[in-house]
């Protein structure tokens, strides 16, 4: 069977997988294992798809230079236009309206261990990672058991959709999915585990860096909303887990 599909189905049934944090004596050396690449196919010249333009997100840049600021759209105008033309001024809230309608394409788990928490988790489809296995044993450092069920999968855009959808609307599901659950049992907690949870909740354009190992109050939900790198990037980083453990410590979760 194709090692990717085995760790799905493994995630899907429940089961933990058990990852050795040292090499037992005696033991043959581990050998990895590379998942085989997706082959993408080939186009041919005269064949090749219309390109689109993308609105690329405002960086800010803290530079202490007398240097004149020019947005990228003016400066892509002033060449499209010549050296002798005027370029327009830039309309930061209407970049901001073109930023949330970037086509969303992500995968969430949605989990629910007990009453008083839900954790959204980005989801990384492509690698074969024990993520189960580190929730329960986050989980079961604050005395929380994650139990045998599978989480919910929120994914975007909906299976079955052609046209690509921005932010504005992946919000909306993700906020009315969430508002449905919260209505039937309120959460005092809400972890955002990720880019992708963080952009679906909080903010399309918000910066997720500033914001992770913060608590963000969510009027809407009637909860408190903490920002955390997900299970992923925790395994692929280990670093990370002393932030996500410094953001949870204090948090009276039953």
């Amino acid at each position: 069977m194709n090692e990717r599909i085995r760790q799905e189905y493994l995630d899907a049934l429940g089961i933990i997988q058990f990852v050795p944090r040292r090499i037992l004596a005696g033991a043959k050396a581990s050998e990895p294992a590379f998942l085989p690449e997706l082959e993408e196919p080939e186009l041919e010249a005269g064949n090749l798809p219309p390109i689109q333009e993308v609105a690329l997100p405002q960086r800010q840049m803290a530079a202490e230079s007398s240097t004149p600021k020019i947005a990228v759209s003016d400066l892509v105008q002033s060449i499209v236009r010549g050296p002798d033309a005027t370029p327009t001024p830039a309309n930061p809230a209407s970049d901001k309206a073109i930023e949330a309608e970037i086509p969303a394409r992500f995968a969430l788990s949605v989990w629910r261990p007990c009453a008083s928490l839900m954790i959204l988790d980005s989801r990384q489809l492509g690698d074969a990672l024990p993520t189960r296995a580190l929730l329960h044993n986050i989980l079961l450092a604050k005395s929380v058991t994650l139990g045998g069920g599978a989480p919910d999968v929120l994914s975007w855009p909906p299976p079955g959709l052609t046209q690509a959808l921005g932010w504005s609307a992946a919000q909306d599901m993700v906020s009315a999915f969430l508002q449905a659950r919260l209505d039937l049992q309120p959460a005092q907690y809400l972890w955002l585990m990720g880019e992708s949870a963080y952009r679906a909740v909080i903010s399309p354009t918000g910066s997720y860096a500033d914001d992770l190992g913060k608590a963000i109050n969510v009027d809407q939900l009637g909860t408190l909303a903490v920002v955390l790198p997900s299970l992923a990037d925790m395994l692929q980083r280990p670093e990370l887990k002393a932030c996500t453990w410094a953001a949870i410590r204090s948090l009276p979760i039953r």
